[in-house]
C-alpha cells in the first residue's frame, strides 16, 4: 500500500522504506552475520516502485546485481567506514543499513548494543564496497589491517551470489 521509495534525491541521503527492505534481505541470506549494509549508489531507480512488485522491478532496482560477502572485522574499521559514508552524502556512499544504527551524537549500536572498537564482527556486505569501491577498501577491503576474514558465497548459494535473487526471495517469503 505504501510506495517503496527508491527516488535518488532520497536513497542518497537517507534510508527509506525500500532501502531498509534490501538491507534485510542482505541480512535474511546471511545467516550468523551481526550486521549488513550496502551502499546507496547500488539503487538506480529514481522512482518509486508501487501494486505488485515484480521481477522486473527488482532488477531495475538494483541493475549491478552482485554478490553478498560475509566480512569478519575489528569494530574501529566499521566506525571509521560507516562515519566516512555518513559524511559524504549524495554521492552513493550513503550506508544502507540492519541490525545497526547511529544515534543523534554519531554513536553506532550494533543490535542494540554500543559498538566495541576492539571487537571482531561478522557483516554482510556487498561485494562492490570490498573489492572495487577506492572509497571504502581502506576500511573493508581483503587485505586492509583489521579484516581478519572475507568469505565469498559458495557457488550454490543463489541468494548470497546475487543480491537480487536475496530481495526477490526476501519478498516472496513475505518480508521474513
Amino acid at each position: 500500500e505504501t510506495p517503496y521509495d527508491g527516488r535518488e534525491k532520497s536513497v542518497r541521503y537517507k534510508s527509506t522504506n525500500l532501502t531498509h527492505m534490501i538491507a534485510k534481505s542482505i541480512t535474511a541470506a546471511s545467516p550468523g552475520t551481526d550486521f549488513s549494509i550496502y551502499n546507496s549508489g547500488s539503487i538506480r531507480l529514481d522512482d518509486e516502485l508501487m501494486g505488485k512488485i515484480t521481477q522486473y522491478d527488482i532488477i531495475r532496482t538494483l541493475p549491478y546485481g552482485g554478490k553478498i560477502l560475509s566480512v569478519s572485522l575489528k569494530g574501529s574499521n566499521i566506525k571509521q567506514g560507516l562515519d566516512y559514508a555518513v559524511a559524504n552524502l549524495g554521492n552513493g556512499s550513503y550506508p544502507q543499513i540492519d541490525r545497526i544504527r547511529r544515534d543523534d551524537k554519531g554513536y553506532w549500536y550494533i543490535n542494540d548494543k554500543p559498538l566495541d572498537q576492539n571487537k571482531s564482527y561478522t557483516m554482510a556486505i556487498n561485494d562492490y564496497l570490498v573489492d572495487v569501491s577506492q572509497e571504502f577498501k581502506p576500511f573493508f577491503g581483503r587485505n586492509t589491517p583489521g579484516v581478519n576474514l572475507v568469505s565469498d558465497p559458495m557457488k550454490e548459494d543463489v541468494l548470497r551470489n546475487d543480491i537480487r535473487q536475496a530481495v526477490i526471495n526476501y519478498l516472496i517469503q513475505g518480508g521474513k
